[in-house]
């Protein structure tokens, strides 16, 4: 096994390469082995790569993805913007996490990496349930914003985790399986 450690970008080409040849998993893995000494980031790679046949079949569903967190984007800082003047410093920090959330992820979604999926998925609840407890509805227009920010936020954690399960159905960073050996099985 090399000492060396793992070039992503090119650890992901070959893993695309190799299965156009037909190869497994599990023989990708053991190839890339030679080559690298970051085993679980080798295992985590692969199964965070997408088959190519997945990206086609869901490629419409992840596009919609990266535009509705771009829209996303546009409206919280609109949001954020109409609450520009308000004195409290912490909210305002607070009402601009998702914005920057969104911008943060629909880049690496764009590009289909399987790391980035579950992480916008939970972080966009987690930053929008505190920030929608918070919002006091005055008038009309606060009723519009808050609703169209819930079906943004339900929309972007839906197909965040359904593709997430429908391109990478065996990414589990934290539950990888061992042989005897100490090689994960793919």
């Amino acid at each position: 096994m090399s000492e060396k450690t793992l070039d992503r970008q090119a650890a992901k080409q070959i893993v695309i390469a190799e299965r156009d040849n037909g190869k497994t998993n599990q023989e990708i893995y053991l190839q890339l082995k030679e080559q690298y000494s970051d085993l679980k980031g080798i295992a985590n790679l692969i199964t965070g790569t997408a088959l190519k046949s997945d990206i086609e079949k869901y490629k419409l569903y992840n596009r919609i993805l990266v535009a509705i967190l771009v829209f996303a984007a546009v409206f919280q800082v609109l949001f954020v913007i109409n609450y520009a003047v308000a004195p409290n410093i912490i909210k305002m920090v607070l009402i601009s996490v998702p914005p920057i959330l969104y911008v943060w992820a629909a880049f690496p979604i764009s590009r289909y990496e399987g790391s980035v999926y579950r992480s916008c998925g939970g972080l966009t609840i987690a930053t929008n349930l505190s920030q929608l407890g918070n919002t006091q509805l005055m008038n009309f227009s606060d009723t519009v914003t808050v609703i169209i920010d819930v079906v943004l936020i339900v929309l972007i954690v839906f197909l965040c985790f359904y593709l997430d399960a429908k391109l990478f159905p065996n990414y589990s960073p934290s539950s990888l399986k061992t042989d005897r050996e100490g090689d994960y099985i793919l």
